[in-house]
């Protein structure tokens, strides 16, 4: 006897817990929390948003304090935020767990056999007499619920009464299940993406190739830089920055666009890849957006006129690294740009972005193979320092150039989550249709016989959901069925 009080004790105190843990208060709870603790994370720049490095430093001694102290420079790894997480998840599984069984013997307890009485006690009733058979009147119940696309029904004898009892959408009872699992699949992608996601910065000049990003890691209230090795390597191909005004600065002020064009090899091949402004590229769960730029102008492009002695003038496209032959043998090849140099010193501004004296840079292989660096500016150098005398009877302009920075930042983000993520949100506007979207519905009717020999045809239904539709298709299926005299003689008649 006491074993059994302690066992039923402890499956009291069991169900209290699962009760509590599964409540709907608990769970409000747990979201505003979590809607709290985002916001802040909103509010308070993240140690791996660029530009915290500013933002940490205009802080006072005691907010970075605080703020190390609490976790608020990265919320969404502490612990606290992993708690909220596991609770919500918890509070979810117990309330699947806590009402299933309900719901169940909601759905399998279906009452073939109600009394008049307990059927006009259904959500909308009607009741009247018909001067018919109970077979005819069975026939055309029957026909009446299938028009009103109860496709399956079942009839019931019992004591002396005729019960036909139609259903439809009985799974959507169990809708709050599935809701359930998309919510819990995204909570997983969500945990997957901060436990082993990561996020860091690529700088890319043309003709590069790295396999590292850095990271920005949060340690003792200041922020530090580590180096993460890619599984693959990247090589940039081209860069280019289409610009509002083609004759303008490379200031963000005037640029429309940044685009990189880079070469993805990971040992089983290379794959090409174009990453612009607003269009990331993904490449096997990795993702690359464009972060900033350093404003150093070089040219992706630059257009020469050649003059050699006795002959006419030629202009001549060159892209970096790019080469062109003259009719003499002598070779051109764009190996550099400077967007403000002094031509005399050859000195000037690395990080101009205004393009105040360019000068492209053209390596100059002669004939006989000996080779030379020209500095070619706008207009013709002669002076003692200028190497263009180096080569007689050539003589080179830049006309023209296609100006783009030295270096594009790409932001690389690494989410193992992500599919996980997109299941559950798929899941969850599956699921949330399939709730909204289709009810329950259930209607009784029960066919007895009065002293005075007619039938007495009681009928009944409820629904969960679309009351106003329910209702309408329960007094056309009266209608229906009332074929001879008699009326509804209930509330909710019309």
């Amino acid at each position: 006897m006491v074993n059994s009080d302690k066992g039923r004790k402890e499956s009291s105190l069991v169900s209290r817990i699962i009760e509590t843990a599964g409540s709907v208060r608990f769970g409000i709870v747990l979201l505003i929390l979590i809607v709290v603790t985002s916001f802040l994370g909103m509010v308070i720049r993240q140690h791996n948003v660029p530009g915290f490095d500013s933002y940490f430093a205009e802080l006072g001694p005691f907010q970075r304090a605080l703020f190390s102290v609490l976790g608020f420079f990265d919320i969404y790894h502490t612990w606290y935020f992993y708690a909220l997480l596991a609770f919500l998840s918890l509070n979810i599984l117990c309330a699947s767990i806590e009402r299933f069984p309900k719901t169940l013997r909601f759905i399998t307890n279906r009452n073939h056999a109600p009394s008049s009485e307990w059927v006009k006690g259904r959500d909308i009733h009607a009741a009247f007499d018909l001067n018919e058979t109970r077979g005819a009147a069975g026939e055309r119940i029957s026909r009446s619920c299938r028009s009103a696309g109860f496709r399956k029904f079942t009839v019931t004898e019992n004591e002396g009464r005729t019960i036909f009892y139609a259903e439809k959408g009985a799974w959507n009872r169990l809708g709050a299940y599935p809701v359930h699992v998309a919510l819990l699949t995204i909570l997983l992608g969500g945990l997957l993406s901060s436990l082993f996601g990561f996020t860091g910065e690529m700088s890319l000049s043309r003709g590069q190739t790295t396999d590292e990003i850095i990271s920005t890691v949060y340690r003792d209230g200041r922020p530090g830089l580590i180096k993460r090795k890619l599984p693959f390597s990247v090589h940039c191909t081209d860069l280019e920055q289409r610009l509002k005004d083609p004759r303008g600065s490379i200031e963000i002020s005037n640029s429309l666009d940044w685009v990189t064009r880079l070469e993805i090899s990971d040992g089983s091949g290379k794959t090409e890849a174009v990453v612009r402004l607003n269009r990331p590229f993904d490449f096997r769960g990795y993702r690359f957006f464009h972060s900033t730029y350093l404003p150093i102008g070089k040219a992706r492009s630059v257009l020469i006129q050649v003059v050699q002695q006795g002959g006419n003038a030629r202009d001549i496209s060159l892209r970096q690294n790019g080469s062109a032959t003259l009719s003499d043998g002598t070779r051109l090849r764009f190996i550099d740009f400077r967007a403000n140099l002094n031509p005399d010193e050859r000195t000037g501004d690395e990080n101009s972005t205004s393009f105040q004296n360019p000068a492209a840079i053209i390596e100059v292989t002669s004939p006989d193979g000996s080779k030379r660096t020209a500095y070619v500016f706008r207009k013709n150098r002669k002076s003692a320092e200028s190497s263009l005398n180096a080569f007689e009877g050539l003589d080179m302009r830049l006309m023209d150039f296609e100006r783009v920075s030295e270096t594009h930042i790409l932001f690389v983000q690494h989410d193992p989550g992500t599919a996980v993520l997109y299941t559950g949100f798929f899941l969850l506007v599956l699921s949330l249709a399939a709730v909204f979207f289709f009810s329950h519905k259930r209607i009784w009717i029960v066919v007895e016989e009065t002293s005075d020999d007619a039938l007495r045809i009681t009928l009944g239904g409820d629904t969960n959901r679309e009351h106003l539709s329910f209702e309408r298709k329960f007094w056309d299926l009266v209608d229906s069925v009332k074929i001879q005299g008699g009326s509804a003689k209930a509330s909710g008649e019309r």
